[in-house]
This record gives C-alpha cells, structure tokens and sequence, in this order.
C-alpha cells in the first residue's frame, strides 16, 4: 500500500512541474469563470455592440409582432442585423438594425 502512495505522489511531484496549471495554487489562478467568453460575445463586447437578441427585443418592444428569421451581416467594420419580422397586423417586414447604434431602418 505505502509503494501506491509513493508512487502516486511522485507522479503528483512530476505533473506539478511539467504542467503546472494543472496541481497546486496556481490551479485556482489559471481559470477564472469571468475569463470564459460564450463564443457568440467573442469580440462583440470589446466592440460595444448589441447581440442579435438584443436587436430582435428592441424591434420587438418598439414593433410588437415576432422574429421569423435572423441573419448577420458584416458592413466593413459595421454589424448589421437583418430581421424578417411578421407585425401585429400579419405583414412581414424586414428590418435592419445597426449593432452598435441601435438604429432601425
């Protein structure tokens, strides 16, 4: 029993050294929960602009009716969203929204 222990923690000695974010301290300190970005929000919070459901709540607040289709264009450094919408009435209207002013069109 006392050469498992041995031979366990040897191997625990041998892995802090070769790879070191995976024992000791320095574990807590290599991940931190705010570091993890959902892929979606990768560069679109640096840049300040709004998600596509953001875009898709504020037509719906100022519009009512509901999303039928999405979809994402990219306008040089500009993101535009493009949102096929159907009104309260039944008519479908598509709708552009500027990521980051907000502005509808």
């Amino acid at each position: 029993m006392w050469a498992k222990s041995l031979l366990l923690a040897a191997v625990m000695a041998i892995s802090s050294m070769v790879l070191p974010g995976l024992g000791g301290a320095s574990s807590a300190q290599s991940v931190q929960p705010g570091w993890m970005v959902p892929v979606q929000d990768r560069g679109q919070r640096a840049a300040n602009v709004m998600s596509m459901r953001e875009a898709a709540d504020l037509v719906r607040s100022r519009y009512g009716g509901r999303l039928l289709n999405a979809s994402r264009e990219d306008n040089g450094n500009r993101v535009i969203y493009v949102l096929v919408w159907e009104l309260p009435s039944g008519d479908r209207r598509d709708f552009r929204v500027d990521a980051a002013t907000g502005q509808i069109s």
